[in-house]
């Protein structure tokens, strides 16, 4: 709201600055590490499909907000439009905030499924606290924190290039714009259910399967290319954005366990990373594209580390699992 506040008033660069500052700041701590701290909070059964179920909330929000602050801008200008974006966000989220509450226990409740959980899977209130300062000293660690970098330096750069790309081949998005909103829908609520389903696995492999055909796609085909074909373009790589959106919550409890974690401290810290790589990857990607007149590089780029990102991920799933065993055998 800050943020917003200052830009309805800004009138030069330093309080652009500024209000893009505090909406970092806010993005970063407010929005995805919030959520995901109370979802993990509330939630043992069906995590998967409630995660989903919010990620898809925050696409429809936009896709809700974004023509209306549009018509703002055009009609009364953008300063006042992010005035009453400000006040409409305000009017929403300050009540909304006074019913949240940030783990059952505040509401004698369990977390949901927690008493279907098996006395094994449960660990004592007296088990240590696994600190994000003792989680940086393992290998696990720095494999999903680098995992989690290349990501928002490269795979997801064919999210953000994608519209730009279709741009500069001087193709129609109107119908590819849809098409793209509702890939990132239905990835977004088709991961929570294959979590769910059939495991952490399963869902990398399967987005990464999509993303990296729909990345295949992009980099092959000419403006003169069936739209048909860039229809399923679209549709892969918006699904494929729930990489970065819906598997986090989920590698964390993989690799450090579904125990007593410093879970805010630790996904804050890894998901502060994903955000670095996407801070040097988008100018980078801008390079690349002022240096060949093209995106195509960075899609072969995002295509090699997706494959990367892929393996690094099973192989940290791989040592989460083998440091729960030896665990369980020391006890």
């Amino acid at each position: 709201i800050t943020a917003y506040l200052i830009f309805s008033s800004a009138r030069n660069a330093l309080a652009i600055a500024l209000g893009s500052a505090c909406y970092g700041l806010a993005h970063a701590l407010g929005t995805f590490s919030a959520y995901n701290a109370i979802i993990n909070h509330w939630f043992v059964r069906r995590k998967g499909f409630v995660l989903g179920l919010v990620n898809t909330s925050v696409g429809l929000g936009g896709m809700v907000i974004n023509p209306l602050a549009s018509h703002w801008i055009a009609s009364i200008g953008w300063n006042t439009s992010f005035l009453y974006t400000a006040l409409l966000i305000a009017a929403i989220a300050l009540p909304s905030l006074c019913f949240i509450k940030t783990t059952p226990e505040q509401k004698n409740l369990l977390p949901y499924g927690a008493e279907q959980q098996t006395v094994s899977h449960i660990q004592p209130e007296s088990a240590p606290l696994l600190q994000l300062s003792q989680a940086l000293r393992t290998l696990r660690f720095w494999l999903v924190a680098l995992l989690q970098f290349l990501i928002g330096f490269g795979v997801g750069q064919a999210f953000s290039n994608i519209v730009p790309h279709l741009n500069a081949l001087h193709i129609n998005i109107g119908l590819l714009s849809v098409l793209f909103a509702l890939g990132t829908t239905l990835g977004n609520l088709a991961s929570g259910f294959v979590f769910d389903r059939f495991g952490l696995r399963v869902l990398f492999s399967s987005i990464a399967c999509l993303q990296f055909f729909g990345i295949l796609l992009a980099f092959f085909l000419s403006a003169s290319a069936p739209r048909f074909l860039w229809g399923i373009c679209v549709l892969c790589i918006g699904y494929g954005n729930s990489l970065s959106l819906g598997t986090l919550n989920h590698l964390i409890h993989a690799v450090f366990g579904q125990g007593r974690t410093n879970f805010s401290a630790i996904f804050s810290c890894l998901f502060a990373i994903s955000n670095a790589g996407s801070i040097l990857g988008a100018p980078f990607s801008g390079w690349l594209f002022d240096q060949t007149g093209s995106y195509q590089l960075s899609f072969l780029l995002a295509g090699i580390l997706l494959l990367a990102v892929l393996s690094m991920a099973h192989l940290a799933i791989a040592l989460g699992k083998r440091t729960a065993s030896v665990s369980s055998a020391h006890q």
